[in-house]
């Protein structure tokens, strides 16, 4: 039974020649920073009571609407595209301890205003920090007391499986590098945007690095991409849409 989170891609000629020589994430990464500055941006922020996050998932959001593309990957030398479009992010349980952190998914509907997805992040924050280890964190905990040639074998039937279609849905829905992006807010720990890497495991295509956003408005964020799933045309075409509508807040039709 094939998963219910993918879709299959026809290949192109050159897509299939382009899977065989970069056949990973890591040997087909491409980097890219965007600098913002857009006092509006912060104004907008302060009179809809918003935070900066939360924005910047709903402009993900739109851009993934205008071009499709960035919800693609590719396993397995295959190209597919996401049937929903989920990011993940990091939080805190505690935020006054060192450490302490996990990993959690949001699907972003494409109704979803700003507000929603706030409401969606204020849910997921509460229940990090109100609630034990589950899902995808128990599991690893359970992991955890193999020793590792047994842990990495079992990654490898699990990457096996995911390729072939027949992992089962529960672990997907579970693990969050099952997902569009991951995203990491850097600024929220006072840090700055960082180049970061793709993950083998998972079906994650993009890992985005958001930096502070200063008083004037003033933030770098930085892209990770699989070049593989887009012509450079087009990957350029949708990191500008990014960056326009978060520099015009109050223009994104």
């Amino acid at each position: 039974m094939r998963q219910s989170d993918r879709r299959r891609h026809p290949q192109s000629a050159y897509q299939k020649v382009e899977a065989a020589i970069t056949p990973t994430r890591q040997s087909a990464c491409v980097y890219y920073a965007i600098e913002i500055h857009s006092p509006q941006l912060v104004e907008y922020l302060h009179t809809n009571q918003l935070r900066f996050f939360s924005y910047v998932l709903y402009v993900c959001k739109e851009t993934v609407l205008r071009h499709p593309f960035l919800n693609d990957f590719v396993l397995g030398c295959k190209n597919y595209a996401h049937t929903s479009l989920v990011v993940s992010t990091a939080m805190k349980k505690d935020v006054n301890a060192d450490g302490g952190i996990s990993l959690v998914k949001i699907e972003l509907n494409p109704e979803d205003s700003a507000q929603d997805i706030q409401i969606k992040m204020d849910g997921k924050i509460k229940n990090v920090r109100s609630s034990p280890a589950t899902g995808f964190n128990q599991l690893i905990d359970r992991l955890n007391i193999l020793p590792m040639f047994l842990f990495k074998f079992a990654l490898f039937v699990a990457s096996t499986m995911d390729k072939l279609g027949i992992l089962p849905y529960g672990l997907i829905e579970a693990d969050p590098l099952h997902s569009s992006a991951v995203i990491a807010n850097l600024g929220s720990v006072k840090g700055d945007a960082v180049f970061h890497h793709l993950y083998e495991w998972g079906t994650g295509s993009l890992f985005i690095a958001i930096g502070r956003l200063s008083e004037n408005g003033d933030v770098a964020i930085n892209f990770t991409i699989d070049e593989r799933i887009s012509e450079g045309l087009q990957l350029f075409n949708a990191l500008d849409t990014f960056k326009k509508l978060l520099e015009n807040p109050d223009d994104r039709h």
